[in-house]
């Protein structure tokens, strides 16, 4: 053995932490006292074996090491007792002066308290997936919830990109990549998405990443926070799904309704005048009993002719939900904007308010309204950042809300078209299904109230709506 590795294995023996020293196939050369303490094992009990034997380490950990020079990580570590010990690995290549890789050396340590402690609270979020990535997005820790939520196993995903937990669709335009660049630029990144599991199954997660720094201040990793709102996110499906089926059953309603009243009310005008006729030139040779029974058909004439019209009238007057619920406006909006807050973020809006009323109406369906709105104004903010603001003006016995916002306006001439069924505005390449609009006013109409908006090219939108007072 050359003197310089007599040295070198009398400074890794008198290290006060754990090494390992290892082969280029990684199989264990070297184990100091630091690391018997640790783990329990003396050096000849573990010599010859992979590294992977006794620490847990995601496929392709040397090769990583040589690309990259130093990978770290939290894992696990077997103890010879048996049971499982938490970890905190460094592993490096050992280069000849030639630079060629003649083996590595490994660090093995235990968490502080503080890292202790945060990793036992995350352990235990069995609701949320919390994992960390390295600064490249590769998977470096994953709690139970993850496993929960997602479906892996920790052996099965460390060392893995983050894109592995991406939809395909998302995956092929570079999502979890700009998603890593907005958390490195802004420190925080929000969205909400479908993710995928170990079974192909889908996912709707709210996200949360977060840059992680080292105590020098540069970046370590990534944080990452998911949490499951597939139910809910089903059920605003369903829920608009079945308001779609609805305006399109009242609309074919409302069309039946005008055939029928076009098709009836002919023949029962043609009665009515041919009774007028009889009544007018015949009436005199007419006994009583044949002036009663003239005016039985005049009658049902006229009865046939009101029922046609109430036909009519229900079709266009239909009620949707419970008309004596009340809203809280205030509070409603206040979950309204958690639930925009990923979109309220990523487009950088400020949405300010006046006091809002209670009104009449459920909140299920005023939330459908000024979610529908606030969402316009968001999406139709142009090259500015949103700035809305909603305000509550008395009008008799309704109140009027006021949605404005400065985006980039419409022709008034289109004001009214908006409010159709599949009508979007002319920046229809922002998307969306022309529904939204239609809803509104469906809803707003089966209170009494009315919708309109009031707007010019260039100069933002305000749309108002009328509410009844409670």
């Amino acid at each position: 053995m050359h003197p310089q590795d007599l040295d070198a294995r009398a400074l890794l023996a008198a290290a006060p932490h754990a090494l390992v020293g290892l082969s280029a196939e990684g199989a264990v050369r070297f184990w100091n006292p630091a690391a018997q303490r640790l783990l329990g094992y003396a050096q000849e009990e573990v010599a010859g074996q992979s590294l992977e034997a006794i620490v847990r380490t995601p496929p392709g950990l040397l090769e990583r090491a040589l690309a990259e020079g130093t990978v770290e990580m939290d894992t696990r570590a077997r103890h010879r007792s048996g049971e499982e010990r938490d970890v905190h690995l460094c592993l490096a290549p050992v280069r000849t002066a030639q630079g060629d890789a003649k083996g590595f050396v490994a660090g093995l340590r235990q968490p502080d308290p503080d890292e202790e402690h945060y990793r036992r609270i995350v352990e235990s979020a069995a609701d949320f997936a919390i994992f960390t990535l390295d600064p490249e997005g590769r998977i470096s820790s994953w709690n139970t919830g993850a496993q929960h939520l997602l479906g892996y196993a920790p052996e099965e995903i460390l060392g893995e990109h983050g894109r592995v937990i991406f939809v395909p669709e998302d995956r092929a335009v570079g999502v979890p990549e700009r998603e890593l660049e907005g958390a490195r630029v802004d420190g925080v990144y929000e969205n909400e998405r479908w993710h995928l599991r170990r079974d192909g199954e889908r996912l709707w997660g709210s996200g949360l990443m977060m840059l992680l720094r080292g105590r020098d201040g540069e970046p370590r990793g990534y944080l990452k926070i998911l949490q499951d709102h597939t139910h809910r996110r089903l059920a605003e499906e369903r829920l608009a799904h079945t308001l779609a089926q609805l305006l399109e059953s009242n609309e074919m309603l409302e069309r039946f309704a005008h055939v029928v009243s076009h098709d009836l009310q002919e023949p029962i005008r043609t009665i009515k005048s041919f009774t007028q006729l009889l009544e007018e030139r015949y009436g005199g040779r007419f006994d009583a009993e044949g002036l009663e029974f003239l005016h039985f058909v005049t009658q049902g004439a006229e009865g046939l002719e009101q029922r046609v019209r109430g036909l009519l009238r229900h079709a266009k007057t239909q009620q949707v939900g419970e008309p004596d619920a009340r809203t809280d406006l205030e509070q409603l909006l206040r979950q309204v904007l958690l639930d925009l807050r990923a979109h309220i973020r990523a487009t950088g809006a400020r949405i300010t308010h006046d006091p809002l009323p209670t009104v009449r109406g459920e909140p299920l369906l005023h939330g459908q309204v000024l979610q529908n709105l606030l969402s316009n104004a968001l999406k139709f903010a142009g090259t500015r950042e949103p700035r809305v603001h909603l305000r509550a003006v008395e009008d008799g016995d309704l109140w009027r809300i006021s949605v404005r916002d400065e985006g980039t306006g419409m022709d008034p001439a289109d004001a009214e078209r908006l409010f159709g069924m599949f009508q979007r505005g002319v920046e229809a390449a922002v998307g969306g299904t022309g529904v939204g609009l239609a809803i509104c006013k469906r809803i707003i109409e089966s209170y009494g109230g009315k919708i309109w908006v009031d707007s010019r090219p260039g100069q933002g939108a305000t749309f108002h709506f009328t509410v009844p007072k409670p």
